[in-house]
This record gives structure tokens, sequence and C-alpha cells, in this order.
């Protein structure tokens, strides 16, 4: 079976039989969605597969579970419906390149990332409601703090950035190798 250029939605990729088969699929050409509960194994799967040259998309369940988010390799979003199961809605405003995501905790709004753009968008209507200023480097991960005032981002140059959510601004630089923590 040939699966080049085809999308796997892998759960339970953080660990064991389901890490195993994401870097299976990601080998043999698959684009590879990781899913689950563990975040940090599921980063650490996602960075095996970039390691080896592979394609990996991110998720993000909306704060209600509603909907389901997908960045894939093609630059565009996918939002699922979970309980009809069915995608609703695809989110075209990248020019190409992976795209990290995450919804606001208190909001409708869904912010998303590829290279160094960042874009927001209204994630029942698919709306786009304007972009952040660049990242001083492409965009790795993001994720909104949980009050979503703040976004933190690991970047491509290794270094981690925490900007303010309504304008871009930078509130903090710092290499990976630091810890940053968030306080509410």
């Amino acid at each position: 079976m040939d699966i080049n250029d085809k999308v796997a939605l892998i759960t339970g990729a953080a660990s064991g039989i389901g890490r195993a088969t994401a870097l299976r699929l990601a080998q043999e050409g698959a684009s590879v969605v990781v899913a689950d509960v563990d975040e940090a194994g599921g980063r650490e799967t996602v960075a095996q597969i970039e390691g080896d040259g592979g394609r990996v998309g991110y998720l993000a369940f909306s704060p209600d579970g509603s909907r389901l988010a997908a960045g894939h390799p093609d630059g565009r979003v996918r939002l699922w419906d979970v309980g009809a199961r069915k995608l609703v809605r695809v989110l075209e405003g990248h020019a190409s390149g992976q795209v990290a995501l995450d919804f606001h905790p208190r909001t409708d709004e869904l912010l998303t990332a590829s290279g160094r753009q960042l874009r927001r968008w209204k994630a029942r209507t698919g709306e786009a409601l304007g972009a952040l200023p660049d990242a001083s480097s492409g965009v790795h991960f993001l994720e909104l703090a949980p009050d979503g005032m703040r976004i933190a981002a690991g970047l491509t140059n290794a270094s981690l950035e925490l900007w303010k959510a309504d304008t871009g601004e930078v509130l903090l630089r710092t290499s990976y190798t630091a810890g940053v923590f968030f306080t509410t």
C-alpha cells in the first residue's frame, strides 16, 4: 500500500505502540498527526519524526472539547466537529509549511503559526481576524497561557519567546534551556 502523501492521525502517539506506529508511518512517507493526552511525550514523538525529516501535524481541542483543529504540513488547518465526527472547515492563510496552533482558552479564537507568520481566526466561522507581527524566527510550537493574555512559542532558532496575545509584543526572549512558567 502506498501511503506517501497520505495523512495519518495516530492517537496514543506519545509512547509505546502509538509512537512506533507514528514513526513508521512517517518513515514510509505519510504526514503524521500526533495525538495524546501526554503532551510532553507527544512533543518527543514530533521531535523524533521531524529529526528524521518527516512531516508532522499539530492538534488542539477547543476549550469546550467540541472542536478539534489539525495543523497540516500543507499550510492548512482543518477544523473538525468532534460530536458529529466530520470536517466542518478548512482554513487557508499560510503559504505552506507546518502549522502550529492553539485555541484561546476563553474566546472562540484560534491562533495559528507557520514559518514566521502568526494568524488569528474565529474558530466557529473560519473568519480571519488578522495577523500578529512576524516572529523573529520560524515557529516550531506555540501555546496560549491559561488566561489567554500571553503566547509562548518555541522557535526554530532554539529560542523561546513570550508575547502579548493581543499585539504580539515580545515580553521575554530566552533559550530553550531556561525555564519559563505561567502563573495566574
